[in-house]
């Protein structure tokens, strides 16, 4: 079954993760100050390592789940999908105590608070991000938005009063209101979901191991994208001064918080949405002219406006070099053209394109930004990222992509 939403339903939902990112922008801007450079640096390694490894255990079933939860021959059930979700959770804390521990033994010493913080904060990220997904997957796209919101709303307001009625660390503070946030978002996400009836026409639904048997292909497009989307700040926090990370990290924060556009649209066409586009646009000489006229208009705006905004927000010792931010800005622009390409590639289940780009994305970021940094340093990491998504996006019109 082929789930339709209204226009109205899914500028809402999109609207409503820009809210979100929105409000995490600020929050993060906020923290940020509080907790200073070298506090942010910390934060942003366990965001970091965080955040790859969640993608790598959890965004290949996401993807699954999304284009085939409603198969009208072989649907899958929800109650095996929490199965797989736990067992993911479970694989992405381990991974991130791991990595930093590793981390902290090698580079830079992370506090034990922390450290224990990282593992309970990642396994109850995993399972948020999964819930969110299944709500996506089985058509909950109403409450799925009304979560985006409300979770991030619930993160200030804990971050604020704990800070305010107690002595104890800005940054223990900030992983609680995350945690506690996640905890509220996936029992909601529960509760929507538990009596849910889906239909079947051929009377099967698949396992937790077929879930996790069949989603395979779509495991690498989660690690190259998990990887691709933070390799930068992982070299950068390997390879250079710690406090450049803490201050790369924010300076490109208001261009990361864009990223809710192409991944908003990226989710919608993964669960086989129309974007509704105007005849014109479905030109692709006009859709092409249409981009490269909005990337030279908005590139150039949006490093003017993330280099003030953080100015204005957090003072001089955050500001990073305006050539690294449009360097980034750059990488960013094609890093949303490419999603939309795997996206419509996920959404019609084409396998082979599926594994030799995710596969191609894989090492040309990693070594792409690698080489970057050698040679260049900060400003060599966004530029080999972004040369990795430029080869792909060629690649892709190699091999006849249709992009809408």
């Amino acid at each position: 079954m082929e789930l339709r939403l209204s226009r109205w339903v899914k500028s809402g939902y999109i609207l409503a993760r820009g809210l979100a990112a929105g409000l995490s922008l600020l929050f993060a801007l906020s923290y940020s100050k509080v907790l200073g450079v070298e506090n942010r640096s910390i934060v942003t390694v366990i965001f970091t390592f965080s955040l790859i490894c969640l993608t790598v255990f959890t965004s290949g079933i996401g993807l699954f789940l999304r284009s085939r939860a409603l198969d009208p021959h072989e649907p899958i059930a929800f109650r095996p999908f929490v199965i797989v979700a736990l067992i993911s959770a479970l694989l992405t804390a381990s991974s991130v105590f791991a990595f930093i521990i590793l981390y902290s033994h090698t580079r830079n010493t992370i506090p034990a608070t922390l450290i224990i913080f990282s593992v309970i904060y990642s396994f109850f990220g995993a399972l948020d991000d999964l819930s969110h997904q299944s709500l996506i997957a089985y058509g909950k796209f109403k409450v799925a938005a009304l979560l985006d919101v409300s979770t991030v709303i619930v993160q200030i307001l804990f971050f604020i009063v704990v800070s305010l009625l107690t002595d104890i660390s800005s940054a223990s503070v900030l992983f609680a209101s995350l945690v506690v946030s996640y905890i509220g978002s996936v029992l909601l996400s529960y509760i929507a979901l538990q009596h849910l009836a889906v239909p079947n026409k051929g009377q099967h639904f698949l396992t937790s191991m077929d879930l996790v048997k069949k989603s395979k292909a779509f495991h690498l497009v989660g690690i190259s994208n998990g990887l691709a989307d933070r390799v930068d700040r992982l070299l950068i926090g390997w390879f250079m001064p710690l406090n450049f990370l803490g201050t790369y990290s924010v300076s490109t924060s208001l261009l990361t918080y864009l990223r809710f556009i192409p991944d908003g649209i990226g989710r919608l066409l993964v669960a086989k949405q129309n974007l509704g586009l105007s005849n014109k646009l479905r030109s692709k000489a006009l859709w092409n002219i249409t981009i490269i006229s909005l990337t030279l208009l908005l590139i150039p705006l949006a490093v003017f406006l993330s280099q003030s905004f953080v100015i204005v927000f957090l003072g001089d010792d955050w500001e990073i070099s305006r050539w690294i931010i449009t360097a980034f800005a750059a990488q960013e622009v094609l890093r949303g053209l490419y999603l939309f390409v795997i996206s419509r590639r996920v959404a019609s289940n084409n396998q082979d394109f599926i594994f030799k780009s995710s596969l191609l994305l894989i090492i040309s970021s990693t070594l792409g930004g690698y080489m970057g940094i050698k040679l260049f340093s900060g400003i060599g990491v966004p530029l080999g990222i972004g040369l990795s998504y430029g080869i792909l996006i060629a690649y892709s019109r190699l091999r006849g992509v249709k992009k809408t």
